[in-house]
């Protein structure tokens, strides 16, 4: 069973004030704190762009914010298509915003 975004143990949650901890994202070092989403590092440091799509295709960003549409897809510690809104972000976490193939899979 999903947990409601209202729920307090849900990464979809706004930003929180846990513990500061640095994540790397493109290669550029972004502060965050234990307990953040991925989508809520990314957002809070400016990144709106999660994959870039082909020159027909919107670029993707943050839609849903719940797991449900994997508009949010990234790529973490070289893991593909990890959901951004639903992961929840480690100190020294390599996330890596998809590059412009049109093809997530």
């Amino acid at each position: 069973m999903q947990q409601s975004p209202h729920s307090a143990s849900h990464p979809a949650r706004l930003r929180s004030t846990g513990t500061p901890i640095h994540v790397e994202v493109d290669g550029a070092r972004v502060s965050a704190f234990a307990g953040d989403s991925i989508a809520t590092v990314l957002m809070a440091s400016g990144q709106r762009v999660l994959s870039a799509s082909s020159a027909d295709h919107p670029d993707r960003t943050l839609f849903c914010g719940m797991g449900l549409c994997h508009q949010c897809l990234v790529i973490v510690d070289g893991v593909r298509d990890v959901r951004a809104c639903m992961t929840r972000v480690r100190p020294g976490m390599k996330i890596t915003t998809h590059p412009a193939t049109g093809d997530l899979g």
